[in-house]
């Protein structure tokens, strides 16, 4: 604890005075509300948050999530808006975070042809073994009447 007012509060705190009623000061730990207070003098803050947002145990749950895994044991003064600066920084997160656009809803049919081999669809059959010199097969298909060809060919 490294901080002036962490200082300052720990000298009110064993003197005596009751200007502080929410703060208590036991065996070197400050709490508040029986929360451990977390002075700003070192990086306990950030490599707190990180245990509890970055590890399997966090599972990078967002900032509610963390906020509420936090706040039954640890305080400081802005914790809330500590770790939404550390969850918006955060790689992982960013990276996997939900697409914010409307669901792009029910797929429409497509357009029954008129003719035969007016409308086609081709694909390939890979990874098969050699036979005759081929190791691939070429599929045509005719969408209106499903007669198909299929033409040997080497990938």
């Amino acid at each position: 604890m490294g901080d002036d007012s962490t200082k300052e509060l720990v000298v009110a705190l064993t003197t005596g005075t009751n200007s502080h009623p929410e703060y208590t000061y036991q065996k070197g730990v400050i709490r508040h509300k029986d929360r451990i207070l977390v002075g700003s003098g070192s990086d306990l803050r950030e490599n707190l948050i990180s245990c509890f947002h970055d590890t399997c145990w966090g599972g990078h749950s967002g900032i509610q999530g963390t906020y509420q895994r936090m706040k039954p044991f640890f305080y400081w003064p802005n914790m809330r808006k500590d770790i939404e600066v550390h969850v918006q920084k955060c790689n992982i997160c960013c990276r996997s975070k939900s697409e914010n656009c409307p669901y792009p809803g029910l797929l429409q049919p497509l357009a029954i042809p008129d003719q035969a081999w007016q409308q086609i669809s081709m694909d390939f059959i890979e990874g098969l073994p050699k036979s005759l010199g081929s190791d691939a097969i070429y599929v045509v298909v005719d969408r209106r009447t499903k007669y198909a060809h299929f033409i040997p060919i080497t990938s």
